[in-house]
């Protein structure tokens, strides 16, 4: 397909409002494409990168990977080969298809299983900064069967490894898994941006701003790959009885363009339950036509592209079917039952638990200029941004109002904010949490994770849902939070106004159980992490309980394990010899008598 590598290679200048399908294989027939694709072999020792540079502990074959019935099946196995447990598949295109810029997507189903990692990513094809990571590498989609119910789109850039960088966004799922049913994963990739889609649902935006001091490598020719890779460091532990298990890819397609979206708010707060939805790159003249389940009201904006909606509580799903000159399509959110308001940081018409402290720009407070059924507050916060900082930030200090914010990253609580702005639909804002060790020229330092939403809506108040995006400094402590900076446009020259008020908490509604601890019900932390002799963590109980801490290693092998009989409520310490542990990566597990995990969390052997 040696016409493809020029073919596939084309500018942003040529980007076409309806985008035009440029190549793509539907895996067709009874074997893979070898035009397309090369099988990679083996556990990586063979080109100096044993476990394929993070400790996988599969080997992959070509035996794995079939194409049959018009789909590619990467199949994953409990079986040994060389110094290998599994084996599984790993495909890719370099130097059959290799392009710059464009949309790639893919239709493609999860399977199901702790330890199992597929991913469908890209690689620079002839490395033109050096090695990785410096070329630069795109994860359209991983995910990773320890954490269900969240699929990542991730950048690596930077310097050689270990001080390689990544940047990325994580999406949660609203029934809490994403396994067994088939999603169209994709990334759109321009000259100065990529942005990353699922379902037509635009989740996450990088800029080549973002990755600043460093390189943007993402300006020349990349390929494909298609892999599912077992346990690792990202992998984690691997679950008993869950072999076979298979990856199914219906199609891979690639366009010169960008394709319509959908953005707003899926997880919304209880009350009012009232959420923004917009469909973004609509070629006119176009026809859109909502609709939502019984009991649940569209407010405004019938027969347009941006609708406001009020829920009841009940999930349910919103619908958009559009008619334009590119054709017709249909437009769907799964949208979750609602969180419940707890406290507030910041409340204009009350004293919240925050205190602003500094700002880049100008904050004033002011009346509510334009009250409508989402915010009619009285006193609102207004925000001139700075134009000439490209990261304007507005602090709020928290004087320990936060707790543990590992709970902040699972989404069992999530920060909420009302916004009324003319910035464009699809503008980023970011809420960092960090400790006292963070200063403006030390980044990453202290930034303990960061959590991203866009402007659904221009001119009227619609409130976000913040949803975590990274933990850009993994050493920060998540119970000595201390300053939450808000950055709204960043890595712009706005000087746009953000009106603002109810920067809030919000948890889920949990009913508990009298067979089992729900985890809201315990905290399992770690005192210290990385380890050198011992591993101390906390776990904090409101219910009595008996449970066992479990240390494994990244082959599921339990390596010692500590029994927990009758703890009281309240804090407790527990403690498990690592002297003699080999360096590398474990997890320690927090069970109850049945064998049920609670809470896992990742330890490092120094």
């Amino acid at each position: 397909l040696l016409y493809a590598i020029a073919f596939l290679s084309f500018s942003l200048a040529g980007f076409a409002q309806c985008p035009n399908l440029i190549w793509s294989d539907e895996f067709d027939g009874n074997s893979l494409n070898l035009d397309n694709w090369s099988y990679q072999i083996g556990d990586g020792c063979d080109i100096n990168l044993c476990g394929w540079g993070n400790n996988e502990l599969q080997s992959y074959q070509q035996a794995n990977g079939v194409v049959a019935n018009g789909e590619l099946s990467i199949t994953a196995r409990n079986q040994r080969i060389g110094n290998s447990n599994y084996t599984s598949a790993r495909i890719r295109s370099i130097n059959k298809v290799d392009f710059t810029y464009g949309r790639i997507e893919a239709r493609i189903q999860l399977p199901s299983g702790g330890g199992l990692w597929p991913a469908f990513w890209m690689l620079s094809t002839d490395e033109p900064y050096g090695f990785w990571p410096q070329s630069g590498e795109i994860d359209v989609m991983e995910w990773v069967g320890n954490q269900k119910a969240k699929v990542f789109g991730t950048l690596h850039y930077g310097q050689p490894s270990p001080a390689n960088s990544q940047t990325g966004a994580t999406i949660t799922s609203v029934d809490g898994d994403f396994g067994e049913e088939y999603h169209v994963y994709a990334v759109e990739w321009e000259e100065n941006i990529i942005r990353w889609y699922i379902d037509d649902f635009l989740f996450s935006t990088k800029r080549r701003s973002d990755l600043l001091p460093e390189r943007w490598p993402f300006d020349h020719d990349f390929h494909l790959l298609l892999n599912m890779a077992v346990g690792g460091n990202f992998g984690g532990t691997v679950s008993a009885g869950i072999f076979p298990a298979t990856m199914k890819v219906d199609y891979l397609r690639l366009y010169d363009g960008n394709k319509p979206s959908i953005v707003g708010d899926r997880f919304l707060s209880a009350t009012p339950r009232v959420g923004q939805y917009s469909l973004l790159n609509l070629e006119t003249p176009a026809t859109v036509t909502w609709s939502v389940p019984p009991g649940v009201n569209i407010l405004s904006g019938q027969g347009t592209s941006s609708v406001q909606v009020e829920w009841n509580n009940q999930p349910g799903t919103l619908r958009a079917e559009v008619n334009t000159p590119c054709g017709d399509q249909t437009f769907t959110m799964e949208i979750a039952a609602g969180l419940s308001r707890t406290n507030s940081l910041e409340n204009f018409d009350e004293v919240g638990l925050a205190t602003a402290a500094f700002s880049s720009g100008v904050l004033t407070e002011v009346q509510n200029p334009n009250p409508n059924s989402v915010n009619n507050s009285n006193r609102i916060g207004q925000y001139v941004r700075n134009s000439s900082e490209a990261f304007d930030v507005l602090v709020y200090d928290l004087p320990n109002v936060l707790g543990d914010v590992t709970d902040y990253t699972t989404g069992t609580k999530q920060l909420f904010l009302d916004v009324l702005t003319d910035a464009p639909v699809g503008t980023q804002i970011l809420i960092q949490l960090e400790t006292n060790s963070a200063r403006s020229s030390d980044y990453p330092t202290g930034r303990h994770s960061r959590y991203e939403a866009t402007v659904a809506a221009r001119g009227e108040w619609h409130r976000l849902a913040f949803n975590f995006l990274d933990s850009p400094d993994g050493n920060a402590n998540p119970r000595s939070i201390v300053q939450a900076p808000i950055l709204f446009a960043p890595g712009s020259s706005s000087g746009q106004t953000f009106y603002y008020d109810n920067f809030d908490i919000y948890e889920e509604n949990v009913t508990v159980s009298t067979s089992s601890i729900p985890s809201n019900n315990f905290d399992l932390h770690l005192i210290e992490n990385p380890v050198l002799d011992v591993i101390s963590a906390n776990i904090s109980l409101v219910k009595s309980a008996s449970l066992k801490l479990v240390l494994t290693n990244l082959n599921g092998q339990h390596i010692q394990s500590l029994d927990l009989e009758n703890l009281a409520p309240g804090l407790h310490t527990a403690t498990l010899p690592a002297a003699g542990l080999p360096p590398g990566a474990y997890t320690i597990t927090l069970m109850n008598l049945n064998g049920e995990d609670l809470r896992t969390v990742s330890v490092i052997k120094r």
